[in-house]
């Protein structure tokens, strides 16, 4: 955008340094097809490929997989579906946003990008932060492990490149990272003598998680997420118990679920009375579903939620309902009671 551009420049000709988290990897999210609209998979994952410019490789961020392509304009470009040449470059990665630096900014001014592609060597994380910390002017471009534990005075620019996309995460918590990961990378900006500034681009000026980084109120965001999680009874207000299953069959990963989810139903609707008689919130049963990524390293993945009173042994009931169903080979299990991550 123009004001953190605008921004760049000032600490260019100040002569200070900046950081610019963007938390997507690689070069661009995904390719696609501008003939057909097809956009290359994961042949064991269910997850679209990022197009890595280095390399020239698609790469699943889930089970690591890659395969070599030349996307459009290159004269070998093809869609794996209808043979067309326009396999376009889609969304934005630290790459391409790296490559974007280089040519707007003058060339003694360092562009150093900190990423899980450019920290896998020994030693890396810490030669990049030497190399930053060296430079007299220089730019540091990132992913999440930028936001925290980093001290350096000179830093008077943090700028966040689309913060919109941690807070549209399938998650309920997703709002709390968020805040959390935006409140992190923006203390890095004035530590020393020289005042900081913090450019925060999104399409959502006023979701509450903006506005309370902005503000420097958590209270606009908190009140705001107890509320929502208060009325559709999410933590602290209940324990959440995330019972995942996943086979390499499909069908038994699912019907295998399927069983638990009935079991759990029957028993607790029996006791609703015992949970009423004592004014607490009868055991719900979400799904079961399928994951936000159903397939990954070639196992199908389906999961349940339980919510149940804060209190109340919840995994009991889940361990008498295992043993009940029993195992299945090819099958595996696991419960998380009070689960952080439903992803």
């Amino acid at each position: 955008s123009k004001p953190l551009m605008e921004g760049l420049e000032r600490v260019v000709e100040r002569c200070e340094k900046a950081v610019l988290l963007h938390n997507r990897r690689g070069f661009a999210p995904f390719l696609m097809c501008r003939e057909c609209g097809c956009v290359p998979t994961c042949n064991h994952c269910s997850t679209a490929l990022t197009y890595h410019e280095r390399t020239h490789t698609l790469q699943c961020h889930t089970c690591g997989s890659s395969w070599r392509v030349q996307p459009y304009p290159a004269p070998t470009s093809r869609c794996p579906k209808c043979g067309s040449r326009y396999l376009a470059k889609m969304g934005l990665g630290t790459q391409q946003i790296e490559d974007a630096l280089h040519q707007m900014l003058p060339e003694d001014v360092a562009i150093i990008r900190m990423d899980a592609d450019s920290t896998r060597g020994k030693d890396a994380h810490k030669k990049l932060l030497e190399q930053f910390d060296a430079a007299d002017c220089a730019v540091l471009l990132g992913t999440q492990m930028i936001a925290k534990g980093l001290d350096f005075p000179e830093v008077t620019l943090v700028g966040v490149v689309n913060a919109d996309f941690a807070l549209k995460l399938p998650d309920f918590r997703a709002g709390e990272r968020a805040y959390d990961l935006l409140e992190q990378v923006a203390g890095r900006a004035g530590r020393g003598d020289r005042p900081g500034e913090v450019i925060i681009q999104t399409y959502l000026p006023e979701d509450p998680v903006i506005r309370a980084v902005a503000e420097h109120d958590r209270s606009i965001f908190t009140d705001y997420d107890l509320d929502q999680r208060r009325d559709a009874l999410y933590p602290p207000f209940v324990r959440l118990v995330n019972v995942l299953v996943w086979s390499a069959n499909r069908d038994n990963a699912q019907d295998y679920i399927g069983r638990i989810a009935k079991l759990l139903k029957r028993r607790w609707h029996a006791a609703a009375p015992d949970f009423l008689r004592t004014g607490s919130v009868v055991p719900q049963v979400l799904g079961p579903a399928s994951c936000v990524i159903e397939r990954a390293k070639d196992r199908y993945r389906f999961h349940l939620l339980v919510k149940s009173p804060v209190g109340y042994h919840v995994s009991d009931d889940i361990d008498a309902c295992l043993k009940e169903v029993g195992s299945v080979r090819g099958v595996s299990v696991s419960v998380d009671v009070d689960a952080y991550d439903l992803m």
